[in-house]
């Protein structure tokens, strides 16, 4: 079974702040030119917590014999109003990283394969 994507929410949103002042604070950035990625992460943070939940349903709906055992498809994840994320869009593949990644690249292509 799955954890609770929603646990820690409170330590994501405290981490969020932490990581905004250290911008601020101890980056030669202009907030122009860190804030693109922020967004993108907390779509992505969204995105991943519909997609477990989603998940969740498809496998209590598998279970229950309400929907065949068989590879999953994306309209099953549109059905329940998640969108099917492959593994490197999910947010804990981002925050996986290895420090010094570049995190920006990274959110623009995982934003970017889920267009396609």
């Amino acid at each position: 079974m799955i954890a609770d994507p929603m646990q820690g929410i409170e330590q994501f949103e405290s981490e969020l702040w932490r990581m905004a002042d250290n911008l601020r604070a101890n980056s030669n950035l202009a907030s122009n030119e860190y804030f693109m990625p922020i967004p993108g992460l907390i779509f992505l943070r969204q995105a991943t917590n519909r997609y477990h939940q989603a998940l969740v349903a498809i496998e209590a709906d598998k279970a229950a014999g309400k929907m065949p055992d068989r590879p999953l498809v994306e309209a099953d994840f549109t059905r329940r109003r998640a969108l099917m994320l492959p593994k490197g869009a999910h947010y804990e593949e981002l925050m996986a990283l290895e420090k010094g990644a570049d995190l920006g690249a990274a959110v623009t292509a995982a934003a970017t394969c889920l267009g396609k």
